[in-house]
C-alpha cells in the first residue's frame, strides 16, 4: 500500500500563481494519490455501515418503546432529536478543528461512545436514561462522520464522487438493515436486544483503528506540509457566490433529511396506526425505502461523473418531488414501488451534494462534512421533533401528508452554479493573484 502513495503532487501544487491544475481543486488540496485505495476506503465504508446500523436501531425500536414504555409520539420525537441534534451541532466544530489539527485516532474513539450508549439503551426504562443513551450514540456518530469523510477524501484519488458514494452506501446499507434487525431480533429479545450491538461497536472499532493507523502513518505529515504551505482554495473574488451556493446545498440537504426522518421514524407507525398494517409489513416498507436509498447512493456518484453534479441534483429533485406528494394516496404494491423509487432518487443526491460542496470550499473537508452531515441532519432532528408534535396535535395521517411536500424545497438546486463555473472562479482567483 505504501508503494501506491504519490506525494509528488504536494510539491507541485502552484501557490499564488496562475494556471493551477484542476485536479487539485477536486475537493482537497492535500490529496496524495490518483487511485482509490480500496482497503482503506472499504474499512471506512464498512465502519459507516456498522455506525449507521447502530444509530438506526433507535427509530427501529420506536414501535417497541411506544408499546412497552408507553411513550407518546412527542417523546419519541424527543429521543430522535436527542440522538441527532446536539451531535449534529458539534460536527462542524470537530471538522473545522481537525482540518487545522489532524487527530487520526479520534475516528476509532467514536465507537467507545456507542459501546456505552448501546449498553444504556438496553437497560434504561426512563426518558432520562433513554435520552442519555441516545445522546452518547449521537456524539459517537458526530465524531465518526467528518473524520470518516476525511479519510474517504484522502483515499479516493481523483474519483471523489465515487469514493463518497461507496462511503454513503455503507451508511445507507446500515440504516436499511435496522428494520430487518427489528423484525428478526426485537420481538424475541425486546429492549435488551440493543446490547447485542456492543459487539458491532467492537468490530467497527477494529476497522477504524486500521484506517486511522494508515492516516497517521502515511498522510499526517503531508497534510501538515500542505497546510503550512498555505494551500487554501476558497476565493475572495467569488466568496459571496460560493457561500450562497453552499447555503443552497445545505437547504437541499435539509429537505432531504426532513423527509428521510419522516419515513424512517414514523412511516411504520403510520402504516400500523392509520392503515391497520401489521408490524412486519410496515417495517418491510421502511426496509424497501432504505435499501433503495443505499443502491441510489452508489449510482449517484457514477451519474455525477456522466452528467455532472448540478444536473444530477436537479434531476433527482424533479423526479422525487411529485412521487413523494403522491405516496400518501397509494396502497399495496404501488406504495412499495414509489417508496423504492423515492429512496433511490433522493439518497442518490447525498454523495453528489457532498462532493459538490467540497468543490465550493476545497481544502476544508472537515468543515464541509461537518455541515453536510451535522447541521443538515441536525435540522432533520428538529424536523423529527416537529413532525412528532404535529402528529400528536392532529393525526399521523395529516403529518405524513405534510411530510410529503417537503422535498419540493430541493428544487432550489436549479439556482446552483455549474461545477465548471465554480472551478473557473477558483482559477480566476489564482490568475488574479
Amino acid at each position: 500500500m505504501k508503494d501506491t502513495i504519490n506525494t509528488a503532487s504536494l510539491d507541485t501544487v502552484p501557490m499564488n500563481t496562475g494556471g493551477i491544475n484542476e485536479e487539485h481543486l477536486v475537493h482537497e488540496s492535500y490529496q496524495v494519490q490518483q487511485t482509490i485505495l480500496i482497503p482503506i476506503l472499504g474499512s471506512v465504508a464498512i465502519g459507516h455501515l456498522l455506525n449507521d446500523t447502530m444509530q438506526a436501531v433507535l427509530p427501529a425500536m420506536f414501535p417497541l418503546l411506544h408499546e412497552t414504555l408507553h411513550l407518546t409520539y412527542t417523546e419519541l420525537g424527543v429521543l430522535a432529536f436527542a440522538n441527532s441534534f446536539l451531535a449534529s451541532l458539534i460536527q462542524p466544530f470537530i471538522g473545522t478543528y481537525t482540518d487545522k489539527y489532524p487527530k487520526p485516532r479520534l475516528l476509532p474513539s467514536a465507537m467507545v461512545f456507542f459501546l456505552i450508549g448501546m449498553t444504556m439503551l438496553a437497560f434504561s426504562t426512563t426518558m432520562v436514561g433513554l435520552t442519555i443513551a441516545v445522546l452518547l450514540c449521537g456524539i459517537g456518530s458526530a465524531i465518526f462522520h467528518p473524520e470518516g469523510s476525511r479519510i474517504v477524501a484522502l483515499s479516493s484519488g481523483n474519483r471523489v464522487a465515487i469514493g463518497q458514494s461507496w462511503f454513503q452506501i455503507g451508511g445507507n446499507t446500515g440504516q436499511a438493515l435496522a428494520p430487518l434487525i427489528a423484525i428478526a431480533l426485537l420481538p424475541l429479545t425486546g429492549q435488551r436486544g440493543a446490547l447485542l450491538f456492543t459487539a458491532v461497536a467492537f468490530v467497527a472499532l477494529a476497522l477504524l483503528w486500521y484506517a486511522s493507523s494508515w492516516h497517521k502513518a502515511h498522510l499526517e505529515s503531508q497534510y501538515n506540509k500542505a497546510r503550512q504551505q498555505g494551500i487554501a482554495l476558497t476565493t475572495h473574488l467569488h466568496r459571496k457566490q460560493l457561500y450562497i451556493a453552499f447555503g443552497l446545498v445545505i437547504m437541499l440537504a435539509f429537505a432531504r433529511s426532513w423527509y428521510f426522518v419522516g419515513i424512517t421514524n414514523y412511516y411504520a407507525l403510520y402504516q400500523i396506526k392509520a392503515l391497520g398494517a401489521e408490524y412486519k409489513y410496515a417495517q418491510m416498507l421502511v426496509f424497501v425505502f432504505m435499501a433503495a436509498a443505499a443502491v441510489g447512493t452508489l449510482f449517484g456518484g457514477k451519474l455525477s461523473e456522466l452528467v455532472g453534479m448540478k444536473r444530477s441534483l436537479m434531476m433527482a429533485m424533479m423526479i422525487a418531488s411529485p412521487l413523494t406528494i403522491a405516496l400518501p394516496y397509494t396502497s399495496g404494491l404501488t406504495t412499495a414501488i414509489l417508496l423504492g423509487i423515492v429512496g433511490f432518487v433522493l439518497l442518490a443526491t447525498f454523495s453528489v451534494g457532498l462532493s459538490y460542496a467540497m468543490e465550493l470550499l476545497p481544502g476544508q473537508v472537515g468543515k464541509v462534512s461537518g455541515f453536510m452531515f451535522g447541521v443538515a441532519f441536525g435540522m432533520g432532528a428538529l424536523g423529527s421533533l416537529g413532525l412528532g408534535k404535529l402528529a400528536d396535535a392532529t393525526s399521523i395521517s395529516f403529518m405524513m401528508t405534510v411530510c410529503s411536500i417537503i422535498p419540493l424545497a430541493g428544487l432550489a438546486a436549479i439556482f446552483l452554479p455549474h461545477e465548471n463555473t465554480v472551478r473557473a472562479w477558483h482559477k480566476a482567483e489564482y490568475g488574479r493573484a
